[in-house]
C-alpha cells in the first residue's frame, strides 16, 4: 500500500539494483552524486507500466516563483522577465511556462504511445 508515501521515497528504500529495476516506477542510476540514493522514481517507465503515480509536489515549490511578483508596481513588473502585468496585478508569468512544457510533455509521450 503505497497510500501518502511519495514514489520516490519508495523508491528510495531499495539498494539492490536488481530488485530496483524489477519494480515498476524505479530505475537504478549507477552515478549519483554523494548522499543521492540509487534507485529513484521514474515517471516514464511507471506510465509504461500502465501504473498511475502522481509525484508529489513539495509546497515552496510553486510557492515561490507565485511570490516574487506578487504587490510589485506597474513599472517594476514589466522590467521584471518572469513577471506580467495583468489586469491590475503583477502576476508570474513562468507558470504559464511551465504549464505548457508539462503539456508538451504528456503530449509527447502520448504520441510515443501511438507509434
Amino acid at each position: 500500500d503505497q497510500k501518502g508515501k511519495s514514489p520516490e521515497s519508495e523508491c528510495n528504500k531499495i539498494s539492490e539494483e536488481p530488485k530496483c529495476n524489477e519494480d515498476k516506477i524505479c530505475s537504478w542510476h549507477k552515478e549519483v552524486k554523494a548522499g543521492e540514493k540509487h534507485c529513484k522514481f521514474n515517471s516514464t517507465k511507471a506510465k509504461e507500466k500502465g501504473v498511475a503515480v502522481t509525484q508529489t509536489q513539495t509546497a515552496g515549490g510553486t510557492e515561490a516563483t507565485t511570490d516574487k511578483c506578487k504587490g510589485k508596481l506597474e513599472d517594476t513588473c514589466k522590467k521584471e522577465s518572469n513577471c506580467k502585468w495583468e489586469g491590475e496585478t503583477c502576476k508570474d508569468s513562468s507558470i504559464l511556462v511551465n504549464k505548457q512544457l508539462a503539456l508538451s510533455v504528456v503530449s509527447a509521450a502520448f504520441a510515443a504511445l501511438l507509434f
